[in-house]
């Protein structure tokens, strides 16, 4: 007992504990002490002593650092001074716990106990959202919202993965060789590597951001890359995904990481399985796909431009709701930096490895750049592309200054030009050296920053009038554009879109008119609503008719007729 009163298994009594004892248990070169306890017994105290020490990990909270958590490195010190190995290895202090960004207090109601945040947020969305909040001897914060959204994004993984696995046989099969596969699988591994070390440092948030977050992202990435590509993604990919995540979150969520391990057929609990290894990054890889992702988002930004610069010469607003518009343009890629810019970087490059990662003040670089002859004529471009390549390198570190980039540009945007034109919504684009562009353009582009010109014409459509005549559902008309070749599928999903009302485009059926003159006179009865009207089968496009005022169906198949449908349909929601 802990007052002595009664004996342990040992049958020690207090008294027989002298310092000679203590000091054999807990010193290895401590003789043998004078006592009547069995020398068997002091060497198993000795060996249980020795086996769990030294202490790996104290964990206090940061109140206790001036105090406690000192001196308790001191006692450690003053008892082995000579002996470093009983030393504690690491003390690891962290701060307090808030509740939506305020202390928790029981008087002004903002207080959680552990069991109601389990009822209310379950086990694992309570420990994702504390894994979230913090892991420093700065104050974490449990946030209320986190929890809930940690619930619907937990679930919505589940979902995703039954679905997925559910339809396994529609995924792509064979060698897992495309550039897309290769840049995912070097995702996974370099997360694998920086959640177990942040796990290590234990460092939940940056082991959930790694684990979780990152990967999602990646996951999406290639996700949109195949499906804009049309090969779709790889079944043995997309399985080894699940199962990385999985492992890498389970020590956050381990409740449903041990759900989707049976999903995956897996036998044994996870519990027991081993963490994942991770295999090479191949980084150049990893960089070509960083350049074409900021490379799409850069030509975005430059496209929406295009549009709104034409709108606002036509008198019009900057955007057309459900307009579409028909992008060409010419991308410029430079193979190397002009003479001036290579000045600059090797300028800049040398100031970052003396300051050790960092440039010096905005006026002492333009003192040094100022020097260079061949930067001199060239000086209100130079400063403004040196604050530039700063930024760039707090991006991207050193890489950032070098003079080419490690692979051909050209190559990689010609291999992914459908990936390009499917993201982007383009019709086509050309690639040319920057040497074709003016030179203006030419001071933009340089290695691994393509500069594209786009131009913008508005597609030829029809506005068609879509009816819903439902009874007792909130569907109403609308008008919506129709592009050529447009599928029927694609207006379904832009109906759907604009009405607000539905979760898809798989509920809508569109119909025609059998007589597409007098159709749209005849009131429809509530018993039957759809009354004179033909459903159009879902496999099929439609196209202009040739004064531009109407719309042809056509179904897919070998020579199907086409079928003039005018310029109203109706719709029905199931």
């Amino acid at each position: 007992t802990v007052d002595g009163s009664k004996c342990g298994p040992a049958k020690i009594r207090p008294e027989q504990m002298t310092p000679e004892v203590w000091d054999y248990v807990f010193f290895k070169d401590a003789p043998a002490p004078k006592t009547d306890i069995p020398m068997e017994t002091l060497k198993k105290f000795r060996q249980e002593f020795e086996y769990w020490y030294p202490l790996d990990l104290r964990v206090s909270g940061k109140d206790l650092v001036p105090n406690h958590l000192t001196y308790f490195m001191y006692n450690h010190v003053a008892m082995w001074p000579k002996d470093q190995t009983k030393w504690p290895k690491g003390v690891r202090s962290n701060g307090h716990l808030l509740l939506n960004a305020e202390k928790m207090s029981k008087s002004t109601g903002n207080f959680l106990t552990l069991h109601e945040s389990v009822e209310l947020f379950s086990a694992d969305g309570m420990r994702f959202a504390l894994a979230d909040a913090g892991d420093t001897v700065e104050d974490a914060n449990f946030a209320v919202e986190t929890a809930k959204s940690s619930i619907l994004r937990l679930f919505t993984q589940v979902e995703w993965i039954k679905e997925i696995l559910g339809s396994e046989d529609s995924l792509r099969s064979g060698p897992a060789d495309l550039f897309m596969d290769q840049v995912f699988d070097s995702a996974m591994n370099r997360f694998i590597q920086l959640a177990e070390e942040s796990y290590s440092k234990m460092l939940f948030r940056d082991a959930l951001k790694y684990g979780f977050f990152e990967l999602q992202t990646a996951r999406d990435q290639y996700r949109d890359m195949a499906t804009a590509t049309g090969a779709g993604m790889h079944r043995d990919v997309i399985r080894r995904f699940i199962e990385v995540q999985a492992l890498l979150l389970t020590p956050i969520c381990p409740h449903v990481c041990e759900h989707i391990w049976e999903l995956l057929g897996k036998t044994g609990s996870i519990m027991h399985a081993s963490w994942p290894v991770a295999g090479p990054v191949d980084e150049l890889k990893m960089v070509s796909a960083g350049y074409l992702r900021d490379t799409i988002h850069d030509f975005h930004q430059r496209i929406e431009a295009a549009i709104t610069s034409r709108n606002k010469k036509k008198g019009q607003a900057p955007t057309i709701p459900g307009m579409k518009y028909r992008i060409v343009g010419k991308v410029y890629v430079a193979q190397q930096y002009l003479p001036w810019q290579q000045a600059v970087l090797k300028q800049m490059k040398s100031a970052y490895e003396k300051g050790n990662g960092s440039f010096p003040e905005n006026k002492a670089l333009l003192a040094e750049l100022s020097k260079q002859p061949e930067i001199k004529p060239h000086m209100k471009k130079a400063m403004s592309f040196a604050q530039y390549m700063k930024e760039e390198a707090g991006r991207r570190g050193a890489a950032a200054l070098e003079l080419s980039t490690p692979f051909d540009e050209i190559a990689l945007l010609e291999s992914n030009r459908v990936y390009l034109m499917k993201s982007l919504e383009m019709e086509e684009f050309t690639i040319l050296p920057s040497s074709k562009a003016d030179a203006k353009l030419q001071d933009q582009c340089h290695p691994g920053q393509p500069v594209g010109t786009f131009q913008s014409e508005e597609k030829p459509h029809v506005k068609v009038t879509m009816i819903n005549s439902q009874p007792k559902l909130p569907h109403f008309t609308v008008r919506i554009p129709v592009f050529d070749n447009e599928s029927v599928l694609a207006l379904a999903r832009r109906l759907a879109k604009q009405d607000g009302y539905m979760n898809s485009a798989q509920q809508v059926t569109l119909y025609r008119y059998e007589d597409i003159v007098s159709g749209t006179r005849h009131i429809p009865s509530i018993e039957k609503p759809l009354g004179g009207r033909v459903a159009i089968p879902a496999r099929g496009t439609f196209s202009l008719n040739e004064d531009v005022t109407g719309l042809i169906f056509r179904e897919t198949g070998d020579n199907p007729p086409p079928i003039p449908v005018g310029d109203t349909l109706c719709y029905s929601v199931a």
